[in-house]
């Protein structure tokens, strides 16, 4: 999902609000995703 939405739109995210939430409304799970997770993500982390 966060893929779909591009590095640019997340990265905004991430610096409005910190992190990334997601929930999943077919698991009904909520998820949070850090800065560093996101740079993994798009190819820039470890």
């Amino acid at each position: 999902m966060l893929l779909s939405l591009g590095e640019e739109a997340v990265q905004e995210i991430i610096k409005e609000h910190g992190l990334v939430e997601v929930f999943c409304e077919f698991c009904r799970e909520r998820y949070e995703f850090r800065p560093e997770q996101i740079g993994t993500l798009f190819g820039h982390g470890k």
